[in-house]
């Protein structure tokens, strides 16, 4: 299994293959939402793509963030577009994407954009694959060679979120 980050186009094509298009983008007067956000979302089924990166369709995406936005003051600025495991990804009003630590209810800036966050969720998905060869045996393994590699993939797309995934796992 090779570690790649796929382009823009390759993961549309992914992304249509397995999914059909429902609907046009609802009017959402708050946020300047990315063209290519706008475009993907629009599928009938939510996204597992990796362990860290689950990507709602718009449907589910609208009503996670209404429901976040009436208990929670401070998630009134973002956009909830997906999940990482027992936390979230969410979009400011400009379209940066941030990591929102459900625990403590913070955003971490990860400085990436939508298309980043694509390139990193298609990138992990590859690693996904590569942990489940080293089920069952010294964790050490892994360390020394495939997750450097996975890690200097992640910093071509963003040194922050290089950083930040390497300090959450």
């Amino acid at each position: 299994m090779e570690l790649r980050i796929r382009t823009i186009e390759e993961i549309k094509d992914i992304i249509y293959r397995e999914n059909a298009k429902i609907m046009d983008f609802p009017v959402i007067s708050d946020f300047t939402f990315p063209e290519l956000y706008k475009e993907i979302v629009m599928i009938n089924n939510t996204i597992d793509i990796s362990t860290n990166c689950l990507l709602y369709n718009i449907i589910e995406s609208k009503e996670k963030t209404e429901m976040y936005q009436k208990i929670n003051k401070i998630i009134k600025n973002y956009w909830f577009i997906g999940e990482a495991g027992f936390d979230y990804w969410v979009m400011d009003k400009k379209g940066k994407i941030y990591y929102w630590e459900r625990p403590k209810e913070e955003t971490i800036d990860v400085n990436i954009n939508f298309e980043q966050w694509l390139k990193f969720a298609y990138l992990d998905k590859d690693n996904d694959k590569i942990l489940k060869k080293y089920e069952g045996f010294d964790p050490i393994v892994y360390e020394q060679g495939d997750k450097i590699e996975y890690n200097n993939k992640i910093n071509e797309i963003s040194k922050e979120l290089g950083k930040f995934i390497l300090e959450l796992y």
